[in-house]
């Protein structure tokens, strides 16, 4: 895969300037764009991002496949690609009593020994299809990293956790690493479900509106979380959630 790096002054959308460029890219070419300044970022359901300019990054790795590429599942590409920059952030924050993890569908959050679960990275993956075949793919980060954000609630950045300040050129060049190396990993998604938020592990969620009891299982072949779900005066049954808007994760803001 022939990478080209791309640093922009200042973009609306890192995602958007890939999406462009998928547009007339050859098969096999990849490309990553860095922005220390994006000015109209989103997020899923179509939720902006709070970057601090200068200080944040907002990256994305813009992949079109090869002609000749091998049938591939963009769910599990998903998972992959999630999993490996929870990874890098968590190597970044190094060790000690840091927990990173994945709250479904697609943000990292990070805890401090027993402290509250904060977030500090956003992903936003989209797939582009030509003919009916998976023909490119943006995978979008927005990352808090040496603007703290101690004053703002349920939020954190690497700084707030590290005290360091982080080299964002660097960063980029890492990540774009990593992810790229993990192109040849195919259908294993332990990593994944290993640090996935609420797995086998039963606690209260309001769905639909409606409070009680829930265990996550994993998320399905077409990206829907898998509930193990028990409301308040009600039966048990086994749920898939499609729409992450329905579902209130009541005991991680407790």
């Amino acid at each position: 895969m022939n990478l080209t790096h791309s640093h922009l002054a200042s973009t609306p959308s890192t995602n958007d300037e890939g999406s462009r460029w998928l547009k007339t890219a050859a098969p096999g070419q990849a490309l990553s764009v860095w922005t220390l300044h994006q000015t109209a970022g989103r997020g899923q359901r179509g939720n902006g991002w709070d970057q601090v300019p200068g200080e944040d990054l907002a990256w994305t790795l813009a992949i079109k496949w090869p002609a000749e590429n091998a049938e591939r599942n963009p769910i599990a590409f998903n998972k992959a690609m999630t999993a490996s920059i929870r990874d890098t952030v968590a190597d970044l924050l190094g060790a000690g009593h840091r927990e990173v993890a994945i709250k479904w569908p697609n943000d990292l959050l990070v805890r401090q020994g027993n402290g509250p679960w904060e977030k500090c990275a956003g992903i936003l993956i989209e797939n582009t299809w030509k003919g009916g075949r998976w023909d490119g793919v943006l995978v979008g980060l927005g990352l808090n990293v040496n603007a703290s954000r101690t004053s703002r609630e349920r939020r954190c950045s690497l700084i707030d956790v590290t005290g360091q300040v982080v080299d964002l050129a660097s960063l980029e060049l890492l990540l774009s690493e990593r992810l790229l190396s993990r192109l040849a990993v195919h259908g294993d998604d332990s990593s994944y479900l290993h640090h996935l938020l609420g797995m086998g592990r039963a606690r209260t969620y309001t769905y639909r509106g409606v409070k009680g009891m829930g265990t996550v299982r994993g998320v399905d072949e077409h990206g829907a979380l898998v509930l193990e779900w028990q409301p308040d005066g009600g039966r048990e049954e086994t749920i898939t959630i499609e729409l992450s808007r329905e579902l209130e994760w009541n005991w991680l803001w407790m």
